[in-house]
């Protein structure tokens, strides 16, 4: 069934995705010149990479625990994850 027209909210122009991109870009990267030299700074950065990487996963997790199976999944996929992140 589909969505109401009204209910679906128009997306913006592909230019304004890439300025938001660009300021957030500019802003972090500023930001990360000027406290690199701050450990508690440096460590929420890791800390924000790590668990943004143990996210990548979940949407196949969630697909897989719903389904109750792991078909779809590639063996060399898994194997290269594990290695990855060992």
């Amino acid at each position: 069934m589909p969505a109401a027209p009204y209910l679906v909210r128009p997306v913006p122009p592909f230019h304004i995705h890439r300025i938001t991109f660009n300021s957030l870009l500019i802003i972090l990267g500023g930001l990360t010149w000027l406290l690199v030299r701050n450990m508690v700074y440096i460590e929420i950065i890791g800390f924000l990479a790590v668990f943004v990487e143990a996210l990548l996963g979940m949407p196949q997790f969630i697909r897989n625990f719903r389904l109750k199976s792991t078909e779809g999944m590639s063996v060399k996929m898994v194997n290269l994850s594990f290695r990855l992140n060992s």
